[in-house]
């Protein structure tokens, strides 16, 4: 099979089936044949990654159990001339941009969300949600913040924040503007309209 692009190889299963079968299982249809394209035609993805030399101090990143979704990110502190060790101090609501010494090169069709690990919430420390897209080839730099109402020390070579890899959805979505929207059963009740 010669290789198409996402959008013919849907198109042409669709147009194949919409005689053959009613128009919901037709959707189905429609909405599973990316994955089938992927699995056909992307059997195996590769993530380049360049480190700088203190980032090669800690193992190349990958999911530390099977069913994982995180690629775990250490981070690079710098020495505190203070208390003699790589470690930063932060004080409630305050927040430190952290070094992670990596580069990616994401897959075509992905990208790339930076999320705070759980244990690093046990801290009352977040991770504010950042996006990489595709073709970014800078430094990964997470910021954390101390929500909480204590001091935290965040060290260096500890693992913060994780990568999880996201499918692009974009591709076969078309913005069109309209004067109305249809009507549904929600509506335009907001925060809080389907009770606590």
């Amino acid at each position: 099979m010669s290789k198409m692009t996402k959008t013919e190889f849907k198109d042409m299963a669709v147009s194949r089936l919409s005689g053959v079968y009613d128009v919901n299982a037709v959707r189905a249809i429609e909405c599973i044949m990316p994955v089938i394209y992927d699995v056909i035609y992307n059997p195996e993805l590769t993530l380049k990654v360049v480190r700088s030399d203190e980032a090669k101090e800690f193992p190349l990143i990958a999911v530390k159990k099977d069913g994982d979704v995180g690629y775990d990110l250490p981070c690079i502190i710098d020495e505190d001339p203070v208390l003699h060790e790589r470690s930063v101090v932060l004080f409630p609501n305050e927040r430190v941009k952290l070094r992670t010494g990596i580069k990616f090169q994401i897959p075509d069709g992905y990208w790339v969300e930076i999320k705070a690990r759980s244990s690093t919430g046990n801290l009352m420390c977040i991770t504010p949600d950042a996006v990489i897209d595709e073709k970014y080839r800078g430094e990964v730099f997470p910021i954390i913040m101390n929500v909480g109402k204590e001091t935290v020390k965040l060290f260096h070579g500890e693992r913060y924040v994780q990568a999880i890899f996201h499918k692009k959805c974009n591709d076969n979505l078309h913005v069109v503007e309209v004067d109305e929207l249809e009507p549904s059963e929600r509506g335009e009740s907001g925060f809080g309209s389907t009770g606590k």
